[in-house]
């Protein structure tokens, strides 16, 4: 017979991380700046930059509001 141990703290991670993973695959990030969540769309990006090319996962990501007030 197979016991389990019930573990709410490992349950939460396994739902936060789902969550997470839905937000990500569907086009959400959080801004650097003020932590809002926001569409993919209405974010700003910061890539690393050589003077040709931009390249790689952002530096900075902030949402409009942010980029708007900020710049």
């Amino acid at each position: 017979m197979l016991t389990t141990k019930w573990e709410p703290n490992k349950m939460l991670d396994t739902k936060l991380d789902a969550i997470s993973d839905y937000l990500c695959d569907n086009g959400f990030d959080i801004c650097d700046n003020c932590g809002q969540l926001t569409d993919e769309d209405e974010m700003m990006h910061a890539y690393a930059y050589n003077g040709y090319e931009h390249w790689g996962e952002p530096l900075h990501s902030e949402c409009s509001v942010c980029y708007e007030n900020y710049s």
